[in-house]
């Protein structure tokens, strides 16, 4: 019960953000219309006995709704933090019972280090994966709507259009992109497990090579596990550059 008043608090947090960021723009709009239509120049706007409380009120109204959205963004983020360290807690418990219920041939195989490795990822993509579902995806689908909505309000079928246009494209271009980056991305997550599991292997492992004078080997072989994990790393940076360059060229395109 009390998971469920904390994911509703964080909820509510959410919408007001969300309802904030849409009224941003418009209080602006209407700060500079307002200030516009005073006469006069901008020394004589800014004297006490010229300024309207009109512009003076809405320009505060704009600042307020910037710094109130920060802020309810800001505790959404840490009402929402308990629920995805009870996750993270809750998955790698899970994650810990199921490996002692293996049987002794898989344990005998050696692979610490790249399970270890595994997990720590897991940890880190739980609190990701809740925070995409939660905060991301449907509520950025209800704020394009309403965004839409007011722009065709305001300025007609075209601009909203263009808007919509703009996000499909962009989604499509990322989702399209995100898969084809999967196989460089799983590329690299093999290369840095093997590379975890040759180092915790080999260190837990100390007296036999040290018994055998096998030092020189075993950093031969852990150099080469850095070299593939390089390598793959670099493919991975070089397809997130295409990546980050087609969202910015979408995006300059549908402002232009």
């Amino acid at each position: 019960r009390e998971l469920q008043r904390t994911v509703q608090l964080a909820v509510a947090f959410l919408i007001s953000a969300k309802l904030l960021n849409i009224a941003v723009p418009y209080m602006f709009k209407l700060a500079i219309d307002a200030l516009a239509q005073q006469p006069g120049t901008v020394e004589t706007l800014t004297a006490a006995s010229s300024v309207s409380m009109l512009p003076t009120t809405l320009l505060l109204g704009y600042g307020a709704a910037r710094v109130g959205v920060s802020l309810t963004n800001e505790l959404r983020n840490a009402v929402f933090a308990k629920i995805g360290r009870e996750a993270i807690v809750d998955v790698s418990q899970r994650a810990f019972s199921h490996l002692h219920k293996l049987d002794l041939r898989w344990h005998l195989s050696r692979r610490t280090g790249s399970v270890a490795r595994a997990v720590e990822r897991g940890q880190k993509g739980i609190d990701f994966l809740l925070r995409a579902l939660v905060f991301n995806i449907v509520p950025t689908a209800a704020e394009l709507a309403m965004v839409c909505g007011l722009l065709y309000y305001s300025y007609g079928a075209q601009y909203a259009g263009i808007a919509l246009g703009m996000v499909v494209s962009y989604a499509a271009f990322t989702i399209g992109t995100t898969q084809w980056r999967t196989k460089f991305r799983k590329d690299m997550n093999r290369a840095d497990n093997a590379a975890s599991n040759r180092l915790v292997d080999s260190l837990i492992n100390f007296e036999a090579v040290k018994l055998f004078g096998n030092e020189e080997h075993e950093t031969r072989l852990y150099r080469t596990e850095l070299q593939k994990y390089a390598a793959a790393q670099l493919y991975t940076n070089q397809s997130l550059g295409m990546l980050n360059f087609g969202q910015n060229l979408i995006f300059s395109t549908a402002l232009t």
